[in-house]
């Protein structure tokens, strides 16, 4: 059993019961994608989902044992875990609105939470002003338009792959990889991602509204990291 399954375990055993804590660790086994780089390679999906559940488990300490210390670690943790996936940047306000509904004492909340927010902006400071100096922006990633467009563009399944099993960029009609191509910086790649994905959600909302439902079905959430896998 890996530290991933583990820290599953002990936070929904916390949260609810042992029998939930052991439903969710089989849950967290078998994931096809966890499953699939756990046995096959090492990946970066295995630490950002390592770095997740070890956050939200120094956290729930946190709320229990609201000391300096736990404070501290959990943010910067926390800051790791930013640093593999931006897509955590509410995380920390989140974490504050927590703090602020679990601990009664103000003054011991504003310590606290200070604490965690400057032990979190020291990890990444180093990371925005890297890409501030590159791109002239405060930019988090320059990857999340590729992905949000790989997901809603009309021949993809919602992942990387279509299903005869070809990348989702290489079936962009040339226009668009010629576009693509002729761009040379990060950032206006990122902008011509989201462009072209906008620009196909506009054309038929309804359909980019019951594809992001179906993304969320246990069903098609299984099959899409099974096809993942196999592509």
């Amino acid at each position: 059993t890996s530290i991933n399954e583990v820290l599953v375990f002990l936070i929904v055993k916390k949260i609810f019961n042992k029998p939930a804590a052991l439903i969710a660790c089989f849950l967290t086994i078998t994931h096809p994608a966890l499953l699939y780089y756990d046995v096959k390679y090492l990946h970066a999906l295995g630490f950002d989902s390592l770095f997740y559940t070890l956050f939200f488990f120094l956290m729930l300490k946190l709320l229990t044992h609201p000391k300096p210390i736990n404070a501290f670690i959990s943010g910067t943790v926390l800051g790791i875990a930013f640093l593999q996936r931006g897509s955590l940047l509410l995380m920390p306000f989140l974490s504050i609105v927590l703090l602020y509904f679990n601990i009664k004492n103000r003054k011991k909340f504003c310590k606290l939470s200070l604490l965690f927010f400057l032990s979190f902006l020291l990890l990444i400071f180093p990371w925005m002003l890297r890409n501030y100096m590159i791109h002239d922006s405060v930019v988090i990633t320059t990857v999340m338009g590729e992905h949000f467009w790989r997901g809603n563009v009309p021949w993809s399944y919602g992942g990387s792959y279509t299903l005869d099993g070809r990348t989702v960029i290489s079936a962009a009609p040339k226009e668009f990889l010629e576009k693509l191509q002729a761009t040379n910086r990060e950032i206006d790649q990122h902008r011509l991602f989201l462009e072209d994905a906008f620009n196909y959600i506009m054309i038929d909302p309804l359909h980019f509204l019951k594809k992001t439902i179906k993304k969320f079905s246990f069903a098609r959430w299984w099959y899409w990291n099974s096809l993942e896998r196999i592509g």
